[in-house]
């Protein structure tokens, strides 16, 4: 591993290129959902505010994590389990090997469509806390927030409006920038990523060929995490192959080929966070 002040650039060694190499059965095999879960009611803090997420604990946990997807949000609920394709929400068994209890957000009753603009309200962000109060609620440890893609957005807003109060650390992968996140209805938008006083991880593939999620973008997340105690940026090379738009799941935006790499680099870091 190459490492510099703030970044380190993570390659596949001869034994993860070769679980890369093996393809989708195999794949298949080692991340089909296999933890107990089960999808849970929240009461919203808010008029519309109702909601779910799935919560799947894990005996002995030594931190919680809340998983935010990206796109329009949610987790793909099939009537039994999430069935997304997401990154994080396919992956969600591997970050409960690691030790962790996992929680998978869900969305509002009045916010079926998480957009760039819906993702830095504060309705938004209080919806988050609320379930990270709940997970809080049923587990005492550690609570972090992990984002993907747009829901790097989400968590990010949900730690600037928290102030280490519940939220004990932020991971964003594949993540909007300061300078590339455009909100819909309005010029470049910038969240203010300086209020965050928390540690946090970004996690980037270096491949990455999202339009709105360029490596250029994402070197700018950490130097303006100016109030964050311990902060890095991790950039990963390998995996694939890639297949479909770039900005989706099975792209290098979604880390494919080397999820388990991915979810332990992430996981080694929340339980030791270090620049």
């Amino acid at each position: 591993m190459k490492t510099t002040n703030l970044t380190s650039v993570f390659r596949l060694g001869a034994a993860a290129l070769w679980l890369a190499l093996m393809g989708s059965a195999s794949w298949a095999q080692d991340a089909a959902p296999s933890s107990p879960g089960k999808l849970l009611p929240l009461a919203g803090v808010r008029p519309g505010g109702n909601s779910t997420y799935w919560w799947m604990p894990r005996e002995g946990a030594s931190h919680s994590v809340l998983l935010i997807s990206g796109g329009a949000g949610g987790m793909g609920y099939d009537g039994k389990q999430p069935a997304s394709d997401n990154f994080l929400i396919r992956t969600r068994d591997l970050f409960a090997a690691q030790g962790f209890n996992v929680a998978i957000l869900g969305l509002t009753a009045d916010m079926r469509n998480l957009n760039e603009a819906a993702r830095v309200s504060a309705d938004h962000a209080r919806d988050v806390l609320a379930v990270v109060q709940s997970v809080q609620q049923k587990s005492p440890v550690p609570v972090w927030l992990v984002g993907t893609s747009r829901g790097t957005i989400s968590a990010a807003a949900t730690a600037i409006l928290d102030q280490g109060q519940a939220v004990a650390g932020v991971v964003l992968t594949s993540g909007f920038s300061p300078v590339t996140l455009r909100l819909q209805d309005g010029p470049q938008g910038k969240q203010g990523l300086e209020a965050i006083n928390v540690p946090v991880l970004t996690l980037h593939h270096k491949d990455d060929a999202c339009r709105v999620t360029p490596v250029r973008g994402v070197v700018n997340i950490v130097p303006a995490l100016s109030a964050s105690p311990v902060k890095k940026l991790i950039l990963v090379e390998g995996g694939g192959p890639p297949s479909g738009d770039p900005c989706q799941p099975r792209g290098y935006h979604g880390f494919v080929g080397m999820e388990q790499q991915a979810v332990a680099l992430i996981a080694d870091w929340i339980k030791q966070p270090q620049n």
